[in-house]
């Protein structure tokens, strides 16, 4: 009985030599690479012909959900959004502009994928970058995701990397390594689907997907008319959309921002087995406990990256003695980000209650797309949480933990760090100043300084651990206090009935 090249590549090839059992596996994977090239050719057929058309120009408006620095871990900012996207085949260049518009004011960026680069800028940070490679066929593939029949002629430009997955859904990996898919309609042949698999710094792994909803045929070309894009657990965006006349121009474009700050921490002494470690390239920083047998390490931020520069100028200090606990102030992650190295080494992480769930997930979500120590080495999360109060350690090196989220206007739960033989407190991100004369508090400093009086804390220095960069480096409780009383002066008394 006759055994299909497909069968042998699904089920293998016992009974036959090495050599042959190769052989069939490339003559199957070689048919499987042309399947997909067809199902790829015939939907790109079916989405209009696009060979001697000029450069196709798509406008989308919706909603757009992400993670915010909010109150509560996993809660979601909402915003509107706009996106114009120009592609250009035959020149094999894009063009996209977006915006945001949410409570704070609007956001604004835009990118410009040209043949050998690709710039963007976000006009907000006056940040502008050029970029090659890696970033310019990312930034290609996305603003093709807006129009589909861009999105299959970048694909069919490397036939030999598509591979089929099902009867309708081909992937491939594209010339900057990211896994993509898509799925395509089988009767219609339209594109009903992308995906792609990327590494959020956080969370890990993200097959992001976009679903093409709705479509409408224009100028003999069918383009998408509502779309949904989803990420991690929530949908991102829903969009609806326009083919128009109107291109994209980019304008005038910011001069490039000078290169990034080589990683860097800077530790420095601020007491008795106290150590601050300050990330000028992050403009951020963390602290550290020194004590007979072990560690006590505070705020964890940004990426896993990040958190090992931190480990490793913690060992460099302490001899390499064991971080017993990781502090984490709260959710956000400037905080908590750098986690996962600490729970590597097999540290604890201490956090308020309604951050431990987050915290597990973090520590649990799967990196294998940009692999970390604890994906190459698993290890199980320990999280222990503060009600209210704890005092980690006894004696001349104790600190003691409090939850101020009530006090905070930022976030529900709230973690400072009161070391109280030296006087000093730890804050994350509550109160800053610049150089120069001092300024009237903002609402987080005011509540900083109510919580200290309600909770009768012996408070001489402060320390924050963002901003630290065209900051004062520490603030005397002092200084705190005028900054609050600032506040106070330029705030209208509360209405009573003889000034209504």
């Amino acid at each position: 009985m006759a055994i299909s090249i497909l069968a042998l590549a699904f089920f293998g090839c016992a009974g036959q030599s090495p050599s042959n059992a190769h052989e069939a596996r490339h003559v199957a994977s070689e048919g499987l690479a042309e399947r997909a090239r067809t199902l790829l050719a015939e939907s790109l057929r079916a989405h209009g012909v696009i060979d001697g058309r000029g450069p196709i120009s798509i406008r989308c408006e919706g909603n757009h959900q992400e993670l915010g620095h909010l109150a509560r871990p996993r809660e979601l900012s909402e915003s509107r959004v706009t996106r114009s996207a120009t592609v250009d085949l035959a020149r094999r260049e894009a063009r996209g502009v977006w915006s945001l518009a949410h409570d704070d004011g609007v956001s604004t960026g835009k990118i410009a994928v040209e043949q050998n680069s690709v710039y963007w800028s976000n006009p907000d940070e006056s940040e502008a970058r050029r970029d090659t490679s890696e970033a310019q066929t990312r930034a290609r593939f996305g603003l093709a995701e807006l129009v589909p029949s861009a999105l299959l002629a970048l694909a069919l430009e490397n036939p030999s990397a598509l591979h089929l997955d099902d009867a309708q859904t081909v992937s491939f990996v594209d010339p900057s390594g990211m896994r993509r898919w898509i799925h395509v309609d089988a009767k219609t042949r339209l594109v009903t689907r992308v995906e792609r698999l990327e590494s959020d710094s956080v969370l890990g792994d993200d097959r992001q997907s976009t679903d093409y909803l709705a479509w409408a045929a224009i100028d003999g070309l069918v383009v998408p008319t509502r779309m949904r894009h989803r990420r991690l657990w929530y949908v991102e965006e829903e969009v609806t959309c326009a083919k128009t006349a109107s291109a994209v121009v980019i304008g005038e474009r910011l001069p490039a921002a000078p290169g990034k700050e080589p990683p860097h921490v800077t530790v420095a002494r601020v007491g008795e087995g106290l150590y601050t470690a300050r990330l000028d390239h992050l403009n951020n920083r963390t602290m550290f406990l020194e004590r007979a047998d072990d560690v006590i390490a505070f705020e964890a931020p940004l990426d896993s990256a990040t958190g090992e520069l931190v480990i490793a100028a913690i060992d460099r200090t302490t001899g390499g003695k064991p971080i017993r606990w990781l502090v984490l102030s709260h959710h956000h992650p400037d905080y908590v980000g750098g986690l996962r190295p600490f729970v590597a080494r097999g540290t604890h992480i201490v956090t308020t209650p309604g951050n431990v769930d987050y915290i597990r997930q973090i520590a649990e979500a799967p990196h294998t797309v940009e692999p970390d120590q604890l994906a190459r080495a698993p290890k199980p999360v320990v999280v222990e949480a503060v009600h209210a109060k704890r005092v980690l350690g006894e004696g001349a090196t104790a600190v003691t933990l409090y939850d101020i989220g009530v006090f905070s206007s930022h976030t529900d739960e709230y973690l400072i760090y009161h070391f109280m033989r030296e006087r000093i407190l730890f804050v994350g991100d509550m109160v800053s100043l610049r150089p120069g004369p001092i300024t009237a508090a903002r609402p987080r400093a005011v509540g900083l300084l109510n919580a200290l009086e309600s909770l009768h804390l012996d408070v001489e220095r402060i320390y924050q651990s963002w901003p630290v960069r065209d900051r004062v480096d520490v603030l005397t409780i002092a200084t705190l206090r005028r900054m609050v009383e600032l506040c106070r002066e330029q705030t209208p008394p509360p209405m009573t009935p003889q000034t209504r």
